[in-house]
């Protein structure tokens, strides 16, 4: 048995008496956050706060205006016509519990759900629809996009528009949107090696 072996435990022994020691933190004006102890929690404002990390514990989270540029999806409007379609969203968080407590990974969760909900809005839309359309008449998706997410996520959300929407002639190899399933005229992706 090595001297490795003979002092692991040190750390351990280290980790719990620092848990016996009051921690103290702030939360700054542009956070929110939430102290849990045990299955209770309580929403904190903005201010100095202290607890012992063997009963409790605080979690936050800046809580102003966050915006999420929506990775390009390649998709097929309701014409049938393959687009590359980008979006962005804007939001901000107004239920810090919420946001936090009942959600694993709540940004990537958001994105997801925010990139689901323009996918859907894309294929009921035509090209020419989605083509002409003004900023104003997109107002229809924020608010789809505010009735699936705010509960669920606890934030307000500002905005969920276009950024890019253009035709193109790429194949998505995932099937995630730019081939229709069930469609007749859907065929696989052929890639051929060309010869020596």
């Amino acid at each position: 048995m090595g001297l490795e072996n003979l002092f692991c435990w040190v750390p351990w022994l280290i980790k719990w008496l620092v848990g016996w020691v009051p921690h103290f933190g702030r939360l700054h004006l542009f956070e929110g956050g939430v102290k849990v102890s045990g299955a209770n929690y309580k929403v904190l404002k903005p201010g100095w706060y202290f607890w012992l990390p063997h009963f409790s514990n605080i979690y936050s989270d800046n809580i102003v205006r966050k915006v999420i540029e929506l990775p390009e999806q390649l998709l097929t409007t309701g014409d049938d016509v393959r687009v590359r379609v980008g979006g962005l969203l804007v939001y901000t968080i107004e239920q810090v519990d919420v946001w936090i407590l009942k959600n694993d990974d709540p940004d990537q969760g958001l994105q997801n759900e925010a990139a689901r909900i323009l996918r859907d809005w894309v294929r009921t839309h035509s090209f020419d629809e989605i083509q002409k359309s003004e900023p104003s008449d997109q107002d229809d998706l924020t608010m789809t996009t505010s009735d699936a997410v705010e509960l669920q996520f606890g934030v307000d959300v500002c905005l969920l528009s276009l950024t890019s929407f253009a035709k193109t002639s790429a194949h998505d190899l995932h099937h995630s949107g730019a081939v229709r399933t069930g469609k007749s005229d859907a065929q696989p992706l052929m890639i051929s090696v060309g010869e020596s």
